[in-house]
């Protein structure tokens, strides 16, 4: 596993965030805007929009339950 980053769009400044509010294979991921928590003083990105980069399998994949990016038939990112 490595380092967690967000993917943002160099066209709108928005970010890659696993969409719904029960998260599981098939989730869609959705452009939204940068959602900035404070935890304990220190300031960080939900965990909706943080990914990682799986170098055993070459993936990308979320920081909620480990899911990879994946692309369906209608061209649309989802787990």
């Amino acid at each position: 596993m490595g380092r967690y980053f967000t993917i943002a769009s160099q066209a709108t400044g928005q970010v890659m965030q696993v969409d719904g509010k029960v998260i599981e294979a098939g989730s869609k991921v959705v452009l939204a805007d940068k959602a900035v928590l404070k935890v304990k003083g220190s300031v960080r990105v939900s965990a909706r929009q943080q990914f990682c980069h799986d170098e055993l399998t070459g993936t990308i994949r979320s920081m909620l339950r480990y899911y990879c990016l994946d692309i369906d038939q209608g061209n649309m990112c989802e787990f």
